[in-house]
């Protein structure tokens, strides 16, 4: 079925006389193999099920973590699990060990809320708190409509924010079909975007406008902003030194003009060590180079000593 003979409307023809009743079974047997395949596909993937309603198609997957599907966003976390059968298992494993038992996560950068969502099952039941930030505006609106999905409204806080060294009004670059590579800068110049003007924070000045005590974990994926995130998080680092995870890429960093060891430096300022995730384990990294394999990196300081333990576990797992 093309997108202009879609069932619903060779339906309508149907009631008004203009289309056989074989011609709208065809159709319909056409849609049916389609699901067919869809249900196949879902053999080894974290997919459990795909709920469709009228107005929306949502995942349940494997962690129980319900998320809608934009199917024409193939770079969120829906998406490259149907695609691929999993997101970023590794990271999200080691995260929720981490995770586990603490009170406060920090989401910068939080997009469908992927770590927001499974992170929220492994905090203190008793006082467990997210703060989840999202500065896109389409990206919001889904991010929200997964926490009400979950029914975690009274334990994520979504705010329509993004982080930067210094509060204002930044224009986000927003390619149509992967909101998730949203960035201060165009990073895709060969995809179709839009311009969207979003609001910024620096992540002390959010905290301190939350009136929040304490954070403990923080996740931190900005598409190349992460310097900068950190620049406006002094008083975070200094006081709360919370476990950090960053995705860091050298091609974005560079877009922005700094090199990821200079997060490295900034953080080794504060008492961070730098460990690399790979796909098997994790490794302690003292700079990046033109070899370097990781992207994803946890930042832990000699206080962390549980934390540490985790990731040697990790290595030989």
């Amino acid at each position: 079925m093309s997108e202009h003979q879609s069932l619903a409307s060779l339906r309508q023809k149907f009631r008004q006389g203009r289309l056989e009743r074989e011609e709208l079974i065809a159709a319909a047997s056409h849609g049916s193999a389609m699901l067919k395949a869809v249900q196949h596909a879902l053999d080894g993937s974290d997919i459990r099920n795909i709920v469709i309603e009228a107005d929306r198609i949502y995942q349940t997957l494997a962690s129980g973590v319900r998320m809608v599907w934009q199917t024409d966003d193939w770079g969120a976390a829906p998406s490259a699990v149907f695609a691929m059968g999993a997101y970023e298992p590794n990271e999200t494993a080691l995260m929720l060990a981490l995770a586990r038992g603490k009170n406060r996560f920090l989401d910068i950068g939080a997009n469908l809320g992927w770590f927001s969502l499974h992170i929220a099952a492994v905090l203190n039941p008793q006082d467990r708190l997210i703060y989840a930030l999202e500065p896109v505006k389409r990206t919001f609106g889904v991010l929200v409509q997964n926490i009400a999905l979950n029914d975690l409204n009274r334990v994520v806080r979504a705010f329509n924010l993004g982080a930067s060294d210094r509060p204002g009004e930044l224009c986000f670059s927003v390619p149509k079909a992967a909101a998730a590579a949203a960035s201060m800068i165009d990073l895709h110049p060969d995809w179709t975007s839009e311009k969207q003007v979003c609001s910024v924070t620096t992540i002390d000045t959010f905290l301190a406008e939350q009136a929040a005590d304490r954070i403990d974990i923080v996740k931190c994926d900005v598409e190349g902003a992460e310097l900068m995130v950190l620049q406006g998080a002094t008083r975070l680092l200094s006081q709360d030194r919370p476990v950090l995870l960053l995705e860091v890429l050298r091609k974005w960093s560079r877009a922005f003009g700094y090199h990821p060891n200079d997060i490295i430096a900034l953080l080794s300022d504060y008492g961070y060590a730098c460990f690399g995730i790979g796909k098997d384990r994790v490794r302690p990294i003292t700079a990046v180079d033109e070899d370097t394999l990781e992207t994803n990196y946890i930042f832990l300081t000699e206080a962390h000593i549980a934390e540490r333990s985790i990731l040697e576990t990790f290595k030989s797992a």
